[in-house]
């Protein structure tokens, strides 16, 4: 059993409320075993919380702060044993969606300066 081309250790974020999708490339002859841990306590699927692809996707929908932790995810079969682990952050700010005040420079006609005399 591998672990296809990924790094043992990846930093994750996602902006809050948004969808998130941990991937787990494990193969193996036979098809490895594939269990997910948040903070090394087993995870169970909920309406936020799906596994796909036979285990190997977890995707947490409307990411909260609360999500915002170490994930790992644990594979094994006859063949061995491989994990992979996830340093999720959730941030509370989409910084697509700030308002803002946007400044247009006007120009004001000027008005002629005239000459007057004082007679």
């Amino acid at each position: 059993m591998y672990v296809d081309g990924a790094e043992l250790i990846q930093h994750v974020s996602v902006v809050k409320n948004k969808v998130v999708v941990l991937r787990c490339p494990v193969q193996g002859i036979p098809s490895p075993n594939v269990t997910w841990f948040k903070d090394g306590r087993a995870i169970e699927p909920n309406e936020r919380i799906r596994l796909l692809m036979s285990g190997r996707h977890l995707e947490l929908s409307m990411a909260q702060e609360t999500d915002t932790a170490w994930y790992t995810c644990a594979a094994d079969n006859v063949a061995g044993s491989a994990k992979i682990e996830f340093n999720l952050t959730v941030t509370g700010i989409d910084i697509r969606h700030i308002p803002y005040l946007h400044f247009t420079k006007i120009k004001y006609p000027v008005a002629k300066k005239r000459n007057i005399i004082n007679k």
